[in-house]
């Protein structure tokens, strides 16, 4: 009896939710008079014992069915495939009140008009019902996820894919060895937010063993903080992603994983420029799109730090720059960089947007920072391999310039008086930008 009437509360919730599919199919609507599974839901949902889950949020217990484990903690129609398989009815949102009948639309949606956001959550919040089991043990949703995963990494650019926090974490949930976490217990695993980066002693950026799980983390926040966070979704005009629906416990706990990463993100008071730079670095490795993956392919449009200049590091930094040049001293016969850190800033300030390619004046300043930074530096692999990045992210934002510089460079009757300037400066760029191989001149001063 009490399947039955599952099975007929069931299929009012699916008319509910597809009311397109509901008008083409007049054997189902025949077999699920409204009046009547209305009142079998009421009378349903009336006998049973409705529980409050902090992550699920409300829930109606009910029987586990294969292949999922015997006392699975597990949302309503977590199972519904096993009974409609057709239409895979997927709680893509923790349920906020009880259930009285009918199955809300912000939070049972059929699977195959599921954004790739509302998968997210659905993958996610079945890996949490499913502690011990990895997404591929749930096929539909696993190739689901498969197929949308593949989808935007085969065939949009990089730089236009819309949901990339969402589909960031779907990648992981590829992995048979992810495991899916509350934020409750990602804050009780966390009394400490890690960094992405440290920094060697001629402060070149180094991973720490905990970079992938602070890249993590910080999906993790896009998705459950996302007026906070989504400063560093750095794709689109405007970040275009689903963050997560939380229920309150789930939304105090974000919160206290957001308090420690701001904590952890903190200036440090009268910062150096060697504080600076490992800060730099850790907010650059924390956008969903690193300075590491720009390419020539990359749009002229892309910021590798869009709103760097609303930052308190952007202020910190130019304390710091302003009216520094390269200090070069001659010590027995070497060259010696003595503000080396100071030089390294505003390569890594123009890198972040920092510098206006008009001015010409600045420009000129990071090009000679960046061919003494390259000329001071040990030739090791890790290091010239780190330069050609800086060399590759300068190239972006000085391409306006660049393009200019081509321009007036093909006019066959000669430059106008004030196009002298912007050949001087683009020829400079040009031979530091495109045509130098940082390869050759790294270490070339030691």
């Amino acid at each position: 009896m009490l399947f039955r009437q599952l099975t007929a509360l069931l299929i009012t919730a699916v008319c509910a939710v597809m009311p397109v599919y509901g008008q083409k199919s007049k054997n189902l609507l025949q077999a699920a008079d409204a009046a009547l599974n209305r009142k079998i839901a009421a009378d349903f949902f009336a006998k049973q014992k409705t529980i409050y889950d902090p992550v699920f949020g409300y829930m109606v217990p009910v029987p586990p069915m294969p292949p999922h484990p015997a006392g699975a903690l597990t949302a309503f129609t977590g199972h519904t495939q096993n009974i409609y398989p057709g239409n895979h009815l997927m709680q893509v949102a923790p349920l906020k009140r009880p259930l009285t009948g009918t199955l809300p639309q912000a939070t049972f949606v059929r699977g195959d008009l599921m954004t790739p956001g509302q998968l997210a959550q659905a993958a996610y919040l079945w890996q949490l019902a499913h502690p011990w089991q990895s997404l591929e043990k749930y096929p539909y949703l696993w190739q689901k996820t498969n197929d949308v995963v593949a989808s935007f990494t085969e065939k949009a650019s990089p730089y236009e894919v819309e949901y990339l926090p969402n589909l960031k974490l779907l990648k992981r949930m590829l992995n048979p060895g992810f495991k899916a976490l509350s934020f409750a217990k990602l804050v009780e695993l966390t009394p400490v937010y890690p960094t992405h980066i440290t920094l060697d002693e001629e402060g070149f950026p180094v991973p720490t063993p905990q970079a992938d799980l602070a890249d993590m983390l910080d999906t993790y926040l896009m998705l459950s903080n996302p007026r906070e966070m989504s400063a560093f979704v750095n794709v689109g005009e405007i970040p275009h992603y689903r963050p997560f629906v939380l229920t309150r416990e789930e939304r105090t706990a974000a919160n206290q994983l957001l308090a420690r990463r701001l904590d952890s993100d903190k200036l440090p008071a009268n910062a150096t420029a060697r504080d600076l730079i490992a800060q730099t670095y850790n907010r650059l490795e924390t956008h969903t799109l690193k300075y590491t993956q720009v390419d020539a392919k990359t749009p002229l449009d892309f910021k590798v730090y869009p709103h760097y200049k609303n930052t308190r590091l952007y202020r910190a930094i130019q304390g710091i720059v302003i009216g520094q040049w390269p200090v070069v001293w001659i010590q027995d016969g070497h060259h010696v960089l003595q503000n080396r850190d100071a030089v390294h800033l505003i390569v890594l300030d123009a890198v972040m947007g920092g510098v206006d390619w008009h001015n010409y004046n600045d420009v000129s300043r990071v090009m000679e920072s960046f061919r003494e930074l390259c000329t001071n530096t040990t030739p090791t692999p890790q290091h010239m391999a780190h330069l050609e990045l800086l060399q590759k992210n300068l190239y972006l934002v000085f391409r306006p310039l660049l393009l200019e510089y081509i321009d007036i460079s093909k006019n066959p009757y000669g430059l106008h008086p004030e196009e002298t300037p912007l050949r001087h400066i683009g020829s400079v760029v040009w031979d530091m930008l495109v045509k130098q191989n940082i390869r050759s001149i790294t270490g070339k001063h030691l």
